[in-house]
């Protein structure tokens, strides 16, 4: 992903558009063009789910003070055909004429890879952006999203944007008193009507919408002369009007005397067709992937299994030393689709994936088989981390899946902003199972905003990293100090204790300190030093669970346990051995069989569980040794399968240290009901 994007900003006019502008611009983008949709004809409010279109009349003006080209497209009162919020391209529906308008702004400016909008709390704005975003191959940019919305607009009034209100729609404001006043004049009546009524301070509930008069990116300002207010509905209570600006002109903030002229073009049907646009593209009809639940009658849970290359080899003959390692990952996910079809589900059932490859370089090519196989709705969570596999062909990729066919939440956020990572493609930032227990994609230390490494060392890392699952977390209804299972993937282990001090003074749990495992592996994406995988406990499952809540510790006969969970709901198990090729098969069994005991106490079975990995220190186990284990745990196990994964180095947290082993059983169950449950 290209760090500098040449942007076609969408504007509205509003305080929000600007704003992210301004934002655009401090993260080094360059906008090239303004967009905007107004209504057709006389209309001035259309009270369209998507635009503001009060201050229409005086948006053109954008383009003189910012001596851009804007690009502007009529919509019609209604065209608001989908209203669900995951948008599916919809023939008529107002969407699409952004989609139109985005083409056509390409067509003239093919440098344009990008889309700034001003969206900051609605799911259903943003997802259309991101849909015909995604259809067209540019990167949403929304650096307002999940704002807290008294320290933006402070920062509003901060950063010298003048904006004034020109509609104002909720219980507390009032046409004659707060009708053109500028943001800094409204801040204490906006913070007095969030206090007593819940309304939003930056109007993202449509309260009040705003005008833009000047800013800092603007060359010149604009003053308005004379304006006409609107009643658009008289209420006693809140009365809905708006500003209609009558007469206004503009003053250079340069040394110009003249202000430039606006450079709008109206990008009308015929303007399209005379251009040769091509509308009827060939990309691929795109469905978001949005904070969403699909609510199903079957609630059984589908315990994870894993897939490798070498499995397929049993199942479909000799791999071919020939075979490039995309070549394998479309055979693997065939495998994975399979296996999935004789437990009557497909992958739009998978909630979680862990992708392990022995070469990171790789990444690429199989995610990009990856992304053309798995749904773009409702995406699986997923981790990617390279592991010490032997690096043949048919022994390049692991794939590991965790599947359920019950109701799932969905976190999928594709636009760049300072909230989180943004995930573009078909992988999510979280899933939450049933409202009870939430997976989260696997976190490397991504600075939201950059999408770049923060830091070089491990702390570091570790900090961004857990700052980026606390903003996705808590909009799961959980938090970091609600994680109960925490996977810490390592590039160098020697980082663990330093790695462990940070985790334990950070993740102060509701319940107690969550089980901790550090796995030493090959390479991590984008050369990242840590990557955390966690699950956690969702705020409604907690409070009502308390007393169920226990911690288990023991260490008897080499062997280290640790486990935690609620009663009847969900349960985490970890045990730590040192091994050697003599006893390892003996040593695997008593884990796993200690793992079937203490499930029983969290009154969970074997049908329950989600996920079971043994990690292996590869160098420590010869691979006739390895081969015993897993036919082994084949034949006499009671899970369903378990992933035998190689590892350069393990350890657990145990109280204030970090013990170290050959042998790392990791397990994870969870009880479903229903839905309702």
């Amino acid at each position: 992903m290209s760090s500098k994007f040449n942007v076609v900003a969408l504007v509205s006019g509003g305080k929000d558009s600007t704003m992210n502008m301004m934002r655009c611009e401090h993260q080094g983008h360059k906008i090239v063009a303004l967009a905007n949709l107004f209504p057709e004809g006389d209309e001035d409010e259309l009270d369209s789910f998507m635009y503001q279109t009060v201050g229409h009349d005086a948006v053109e003006s954008i383009s003189a003070c910012m001596q851009l080209p804007m690009y502007r497209r009529p919509i019609r009162k209604g065209r608001s055909l989908n209203v669900e919020l995951q948008y599916e391209q919809t023939e008529g529906d107002e969407v699409e004429e952004l989609y139109k308008l985005l083409k056509f702004v390409m067509h003239e400016h093919p440098s344009v890879n990008a889309v700034a909008s001003g969206a900051i709390l609605s799911n259903y704005q943003r997802i259309r952006v991101e849909t015909v975003c995604m259809r067209l191959g540019l990167v949403s940019l929304a650096y307002l999203w999940q704002s807290d919305q008294k320290e933006l607009l402070d920062d509003m009034i901060a950063s010298d944007i003048e904006a004034i209100l020109i509609k104002v729609a909720c219980i507390g404001l009032t046409p004659d008193r707060n009708l053109g006043q500028t943001l800094l004049a409204a801040r204490p009546t906006l913070l007095r009507v969030n206090e007593d009524y819940g309304c939003h301070i930056c109007g993202e509930g449509g309260e009040y919408e705003t005008f833009t008069l000047d800013c800092p990116l603007f060359k010149s300002r604009i003053v308005v002369d004379e304006t006409r207010t609107i009643m658009h509905q008289d209420d006693d209570y809140a009365p809905v009007a708006y500003l209609k600006f009558q007469r206004w002109h503009l003053v250079s903030k340069t040394e110009e005397k003249e202000p430039a002229a606006p450079n709008v073009t109206i990008v009308s049907d015929k303007l399209i067709e005379d251009k040769k646009v091509t509308m009827s593209s060939a990309e691929a009809p795109y469905v978001s992937a949005s904070p969403a639940t699909e609510h199903r009658d079957v609630t059984c849970y589908i315990p994870a299994f894993s897939l490798t290359s070498h499995e397929g080899k049993e199942m479909n003959g000799q791999v071919e030393s020939s075979v490039t390692v995309e070549e394998e990952m479309e055979a693997l996910l065939k495998l994975l689709q399979e296996e999935l079809k004789t437990k009557e589900v497909g992958l739009s059932s998978v909630a979680f994936v862990s992708l392990y490859l022995d070469d990171m370089s790789n990444f690429a090519g199989v995610n990009k088989v990856y992304s053309k196989v798995f749904p773009l709705r409702c995406p699986a969570a997923r981790m990617c981390v390279g592991l010490p596999l032997s690096g043949r062909a048919g022994d390049r990729i692991m794939i590991e899946v965790c599947a359920n066919d019950c109701a799932q939440s969905t976190l999928h956020v594709q636009s760049i902003s300072h909230w989180a990572p943004c995930n573009i493609g078909p992988y999510s930032q979280a899933k939450t199972i049933q409202e009870k227990v939430v997976h989260v994609s696997g976190q490397i230390a991504l600075e939201p905003a950059s999408m770049t490494l923060e830091g070089a060392d491990c702390e570091t890392q570790i900090c961004q990293c857990l700052r980026n699952l606390e903003a996705i977390l808590s909009e799961c209804n959980s938090a970091n100090r609600q994680i109960f299972k925490n996977s810490v993937f390592l590039v160098d282990i020697s980082c663990a204790c330093r790695a462990q001090q940070v985790l334990h003074e950070s993740l102060s749990s509701d319940f107690a300190r969550p089980l901790t495992s550090f796995i030493e592996v090959s390479s991590l994406p984008r050369g990242a030093q840590v990557e955390l995988q966690v699950a956690a406990f969702t705020s409604s499952l907690a409070r009502g669970n308390l007393a169920e809540n226990f911690v288990s510790r023991e260490c008897r006969d080499g062997m280290l346990t640790l486990s935690c969970g609620i009663v009847s709901h969900c349960w985490s198990f970890v045990a730590l051995m040192e091994t050697d090729a003599t006893s390892c098969c003996e040593h695997a069994m008593r884990m796993m069989e200690t793992a079937v005991d203490d499930m029983a106490e969290f009154e969970l079975e074997a049908q329950d569980v989600a996920s079971c990995r043994l990690w292996y220190v590869k160098d420590s186990l010869p691979p006739a040794s390895l081969q015993q284990v897993s036919l082994l745990l084949r034949s006499q196990h009671k899970f369903e399968r378990v992933s035998l994964l190689p590892a350069k180095a393990l350890g657990v947290e145990d109280e204030d240290r970090v013990a170290r082993g050959d042998l790392l059983l990791e397990v994870n169950a969870m009880k479903l009901g229903s839905p309702q449950e």
